[in-house]
């Protein structure tokens, strides 16, 4: 069985450093890394073991629907933990950040939920839903002033958590990340340098060896992100798409082929050395891989991964089909540069055809081999590692590297069905309970270990054949979740789990817990939560970790906005606490329910032939004007519009399919936005800042109208799309001179 692991962090006359590092590398013990990885070593019983939905963080930004909308189908295709979702208040532009605003405003606060809420000793990923910054520019801290191009990654820093909260450059290194697995220096028997696969795990340490420690070294956090809706992004029904057939390609062995497109261009020459020895592997393990000249392979209908190289792909005339579960990815140089004026082709074709994962550079790279994935990349997935491992086991320099798509993807694992001893789903329990984890299928799976957990929370480590006691008598009364994790004892560490409902009952109290409607609630209605428990003092509900709604005393209602939660599936939690002289609780069986789109706009009849490119700015004294671009926020300043005077920006625009679109809007002034005749937002106060409006369209034109003022020169930016969002502009809207 596992051992407890001692700290990574050694102290010193108040100051902590890591591991071997020397004392002149110091960090203060005030930064929130210390607490990151002391906390790493909190939990007695520290399995070393990762790739589960229990050892993700997903980080939700709450202002924008489309965030909360994709982790509420991610946490429901995953079954991730309630507890394991954190929500931020991101305000600013969803492009990029400095660095100081990411320790402080989003790094800083997750690392600070892990430690708050006893996660350390779990989480393995930071798993980012859209509308964040995607890239991060540290260039006012800057030493090296040779760095002609100083942006970083949101998934790339947070993988490098450690050395990003302690200010150290390093992270910039084109070799800093000591997890990857290099080919071998010298050849094997059989004449293929080919390097091994690991499991991954946030407490391991790793040398400049590759050698994995546990009390030194370097530490690390694998992240994606699940997918990117602004710019050049995708919709959300796009990203929704693939984690669909991401979940569902899990321990498949697809039966596609893994192309390598070898061309003059030198962003595929600088791999193509590569290509040869890594398709021989693949195929040493039974899988399908060809090396096709040219850009990208051309009418391929089992594409089950792609890595290639050229600035312009032109994916969708090649006639390929894109199996679940493919990562597909290109050497180029702004393929996650997605704001809305990026060029050369966006990793987000490849997550529109229906890849599992791809990755792209935020800023230029040059082409440099190390800020890459290696095509190895494909042999470490194909080994059974999730989509996360493989990448990162993969480039040596991760830190100006996006990686999008669903990180425990893992088409090849052979993932073990778990069983339980001793309690079954829906039971009612007291006293102790003896819970004894075993393995169904397959037959030959031999589990290094099972992992226990309750609410999400990891309690103990058993060894196979062995039990473990549940007291319940220490527990509130009421609905639990147990989950049970079988890992395997292979250097890939392959997981299965269990999720268990159970309800406690030693005291015989009860939550009553309901919803109106029952079913499903229409985004624009309202949802009205009943709840009553004898003798308590509060009762409070939740969506993950989030209060929702609190009612004092032991019964009543209380109403909740669907706009709060996003759509999708939402499951809502329940907990009543006893009165102060009594302190306990009850927790009631969580009720779910559908949020569904806002229904759709019928479309308009629009005489073309009377309109023109652009939008009609309309001011107070009458002046009218065309506008043609408006993706400088200062446009309106630009066009004569003052302080404290009224204007309204109208315009149509057609759209291809009925979906779900969005506007954003941020604006330091009140406004409201108009559309098709139906006011769809409104905003009162002056505060610069982002806000994200979904609006269903049935296919055909539509009308919008922008009003608003400001008592400062105005500042607007006012986008729509889907997929993606662009400033409105000549470019899709028109409208009548």
């Amino acid at each position: 069985m596992p051992t407890a692991s001692s700290s990574p962090i050694r102290c010193q006359s108040g100051v902590c450093y890591a591991g071997n590092t020397t004392p002149a590398r110091y960090l203060t013990i005030r930064t929130l890394l210390v607490v990151w990885v002391l906390a790493f070593c909190a939990f007695e019983s520290r399995a070393y073991a990762g790739g589960g939905p229990q050892n993700v963080l997903v980080v939700v930004n709450s202002r924008s629907w489309s965030s909360c909308t994709i982790a509420n189908y991610f946490c429901a295709l995953r079954d991730v933990p309630a507890g394991n979702v954190v929500y931020l208040d991101w305000q600013d532009h969803v492009d990029q950040t400095d660095i100081q605003k990411f320790r402080d405003k989003i790094l800083g606060p997750i690392l600070q939920a892990i430690e708050q809420r006893h996660l350390a000793g779990q989480i393995d990923y930071i798993v980012y839903s859209s509308d964040l910054p995607y890239a991060i520019s540290y260039k006012k801290e800057l030493k090296n002033t040779q760095v002609r191009w100083p942006t970083a990654s949101l998934t790339g820093l947070t993988y490098l958590a450690p050395l990003v909260m302690a200010k150290r450059e390093e992270f910039s290194a084109h070799n800093v990340n000591w997890y990857m697995r290099p080919w071998l220096v010298q050849p094997t028997e059989s004449g293929r340098p080919v390097p091994d696969s690991r499991g991954f795990c946030s407490a391991y340490g790793w040398t400049v060896a590759r050698e994995q420690v546990s009390e030194a070294g370097q530490h690390y956090i694998l992240s994606t992100m699940l997918g990117f809706t602004s710019g050049r992004g995708n919709s959300v029904s796009e990203v929704i798409r693939s984690l669909r057939k991401s979940a569902g390609a899990d321990g498949t062995f697809p039966s596609g082929t893994i192309y390598f497109a070898q061309n003059t261009d030198v962003r595929s020459r600088v791999r193509q050395h590569a290509f040869e020895p890594v398709a021989r592997e693949l195929r040493s393990l039974g899988i399908k891989s060809q090396i096709v000249q040219g850009i990208v392979p051309q009418g391929k209908p089992d594409v089950q991964g792609l890595t290639t190289g050229q600035a312009e792909l032109n994916w969708t005339q090649a006639n390929n089909k894109v199996l679940a579960g493919a990562i597909c990815e290109n050497f180029t140089s702004f393929g996650a540069v997605l704001a809305e004026h990026g060029t050369q082709t966006p990793l987000s074709d490849f997550v529109r055809a229906g890849a599992a994962g791809s990755s792209g550079t935020v800023a230029e790279p040059m082409s440099l081999i190390n800020k890459f994935p290696h095509p190895m990349l494909h042999v470490h997935y194909a080994r059974g590692c999730s989509l996360a491992e493989a990448f990162y086991q993969s480039v040596h320099g991760p830190y100006q590297l996006l990686i999008v798509g669903d990180p425990l993807c893992r088409p090849w694992a052979k993932i073990p069905k778990v069983g339980v001893k001793g309690i079954q789903a829906g039971q009612v329990v007291n006293g102790t309970v003896q819970i004894t984890p075993i393995i169904l299928s397959p037959k030959d799976f031999r589990p290094g270990y099972f992992e226990i957990y309750l609410q999400g929370q990891k309690l103990a480590i058993v060894q196979a054949d062995q039990s473990w006691d549940l007291d319940t008598t220490k527990l509130g009364d009421g609905y639990l979740e147990l989950r049970v994790v079988a890992v395997d004892s292979a250097a890939i560490q392959t997981q299965g789990h269990l999720t268990l409902p159970f309800t406690i009952n030693n005291n015989d109290k009860q939550i009553e817990f309901s919803i109106q409607p029952s079913d499903s609630v229409n985004w624009n209605e309202k949802l009205i939560v009943t709840a009553a428990c004898p003798g308590s003092r509060e009762i409070v509900i939740f969506q993950h970790r989030r209060v929702l709604a609190k009612i004092e005393g032991d019964r009543g209602q209380a109403e909740i906005d669907p706009r709060l939660l996003g759509m999708g599936r939402i499951t809502l939690s329940c907990i009543a606490t006893g009165p102060t002289d009594t302190p306990g609780y009850v927790t009631a069986n969580p009720v779910r329910v559908h949020v569904t789109p806002p229904r759709p706009l019928a479309s308009k009849p629009v005489s073309v032939q009377k309109t023109v490119p652009g939008l009609l700015l309309r001011q107070s004294n009458g002046t009218k004007q065309i506008i043609k671009k408006t993706n400088r926020a200062n446009w309106l300043s630009e066009q004569g519009i003052g302080p404290r005077e009224p204007y309204i920006l109208q315009g149509h625009f057609q759209v291809p399919t009925e979906d779900v679109y969005q506007f954003q809007l941020a604006v330091n002034g009140p406004a409201q936005i108009w559309v098709d005749g139906k006011l769809l937002f409104k905003k009162e106060d002056a505060n610069y800042r982002f806000d994200y409006i979904p609006v269903a369209f049935r296919r055909g034109w539509h009308q919008v109208e922008l009003r608003g003022t400001s008592q400062y020169s105005p500042r607007v930016h006012f986008a729509f799309g889907g997929p993606g969002t662009r400033t409105v502009g000549a470019d899709r809207f028109r409208c009548r001179p």
